[in-house]
């Protein structure tokens, strides 16, 4: 009996010490998952944003993260909310990590904020206060690559003020040093946007050019998110130019990976221009077509593409439409953006 009873003991005290040991590592193992999760989100952003997002928002216990943690998940968030369009995670994200402006895991990345302020503040035509933010992010940026990105950023701001001139010189500016630097991405990307300036003033031949080499450039390092903004605006060029041909072989590919990339304003530009084609076929416009048309043009997140419907193709379907509102003239006024006015930061 006694020998029975020091057995059970034994096995409770040994069971005793295992959760114990389990009490003190399960914190650690979750910090774990949580990191290992966080650094998948980041490895995806380049070939696939919207499976950062996902992975990012499978995270639950956020209230247990360290604020590096939070920082972190937040930077990843904004930077998988750009390509995809998502400007209220984008909004929500810098509403979060202003808070800890004076946190050092924020100053280490204190440009890409910044950037991610302006790219928002664009995309929202505040326009001025775009400028200001994306000045700001070059006065702290760290690196050669940071400064080209920024400068692709500022010209666009340029454009969207219709101020050409500027635009050119900045885009050509930072090609030449993207091409000395072998920076392939940022040399797709300023490729499409040279091809957007030429599309804004007419010039649709050039811009076919340079929206095949910028397809070309992301095609070779598997950047999804400009195969299809290149697609699409190649597309668009061929159907304003009659090159049917042209458009028939590259609608297929373009179709299957927009409709799989959750970009509502991509899928939106998409179908207007397809619906064009349909009915440059020999296609009737339906009333149903016409009403999803119309949602499709409030889906549009660019002022100068709701432009080119408008101008292009609106009339010839016979769709009345709203001409587009430059709001290019209004300030942004939230509080966390005080700081990114003052752009006095302490780094070191």
């Amino acid at each position: 009996m006694i020998k029975s009873e020091f057995v059970n003991l034994k096995i409770s005290m040994k069971t005793f010490i295992n959760l114990i040991f389990l009490f003190l590592t399960v914190p650690s193992f979750a910090n774990s998952i949580v990191e290992n999760k966080i650094t998948e989100a980041e490895d995806y952003l380049t070939v696939n944003p919207a499976q950062s997002l996902i992975l990012l928002d499978s995270i639950y216990d956020k209230e247990r993260f360290s604020d590096e943690q939070l920082i972190r998940w937040h930077l990843i968030r904004m930077r998988a909310a750009v390509p995809t369009n998502q400007l209220d995670k984008l909004s929500e994200s810098l509403e979060t990590v202003f808070q800890y402006k004076h946190h050092s895991y924020f100053k280490a990345h204190l440009t890409s904020f910044l950037s991610g302020s302006g790219i928002y503040l664009r995309k929202k035509q505040f326009l001025d206060d775009a400028k200001k933010s994306l000045e700001c992010a070059y006065k702290y940026a760290q690196n050669e690559k940071q400064r080209l990105t920024l400068t692709n950023s500022l010209a666009l701001v340029s454009r969207q003020q219709s101020d050409y001139d500027s635009a050119r010189l900045l885009y050509k500016k930072a090609r030449a040093l993207a091409v000395e630097t072998n920076r392939e991405s940022i040399i797709a990307m300023i490729d499409n946007n040279l091809g957007m300036i030429e599309f804004d003033v007419g010039n649709l031949k050039e811009a076919e050019a340079y929206y095949r080499k910028a397809l070309k450039g992301y095609q070779l390092i598997d950047k999804r998110s400009g195969v299809v903004t290149a697609s699409i605006n190649l597309l668009f060029s061929f159907l304003l130019q009659d090159k049917l041909f042209d458009y028939q072989r590259l609608y297929s590919p373009t179709a299957t990976l927009t409709l799989a990339f959750p970009n509502q304003s991509k899928q939106s530009l998409l179908y207007w221009v397809h619906q064009r084609y349909m009915q440059l076929q020999g296609g009737k416009v339906t009333s149903k077509i016409i009403q999803k048309l119309k949602d499709a043009y409030a889906n549009l997140e660019d002022i100068k593409v709701k432009i080119h419907i408008y101008k292009y193709l609106a009339d010839d379907m016979n769709i009345s439409l709203k001409a587009p509102e430059n709001k290019a003239n209004q300030e942004f006024n939230r509080p966390w953006f005080v700081a990114v006015k003052q752009c006095d930061w302490v780094l070191n």
